[in-house]
């Protein structure tokens, strides 16, 4: 849908802006927190990002437009065509899409094992019993998968850096919702 007043098109809707900038307050919050030994906050931070995953995980089935998943262009030809600077995406390109996607069940991965992990001194997740022997294994795939979600991010923000300097809008997009540069085609 666009806006013939302001010419700008709807990309993002409000709950995946929502969703996408509690995510960021919430692994800096996770980090700071395991950082500084309060597990409590940690907890609950962790709790939160669950609940969050998960929601963006329905609202990608159930949302509208760019945000569900049947929309990201996901196939290899468009991927392909995308590495040679053909075609043009509204919502997510190629390689954002696959990388949302990534994202998305790393961060499913961190909260889950963080629910069964035990580190036998200070922190037992409320799903350890569950666990039982493994939720030592739980433990280390929690703080594997850690690191490779901070790489994923840091592959995210240079990736917007460099969009950004190319002059795309990605950030206000995700801010506003909406775009002067990128029609919709829905």
């Amino acid at each position: 849908m666009s806006d013939p007043a302001t010419g700008q098109h709807d990309v993002w809707d409000t709950p995946v802006r929502l969703t996408h900038w509690s995510f960021v307050l919430l692994v800096a919050v996770l980090w700071w927190s395991a950082e500084n030994g309060h597990m409590d906050w940690h907890q609950y931070a962790g709790y939160c990002m669950w609940v969050l995953v998960f929601t963006r995980l329905v609202w990608g089935v159930i949302g509208g437009g760019h945000q569900r998943f049947s929309h990201f262009p996901l196939g290899l030809g468009r991927l392909k065509a995308y590495w040679q600077g053909r075609g043009s995406f509204v919502g997510h390109n190629p390689v954002g899409a696959w990388s949302t996607i990534l994202m998305l069940g790393l961060l499913l991965i961190q909260a889950t094992t963080g629910l069964m992990s035990r580190d036998d001194i200070l922190f037992e997740g409320p799903l350890a019993y569950w666990a039982g022997a493994y939720s030592g294994l739980m433990t280390d795939l929690h703080e594997l998968n850690w690191h490779l979600l901070q790489i994923i991010v840091g592959i995210h923000l240079l990736a917007i850096a460099y969009h950004q300097w190319r002059g795309r809008d990605l950030i206000q997009v995700m801010w506003r919702g909406r775009s002067l540069t990128r029609a919709s085609h829905l």
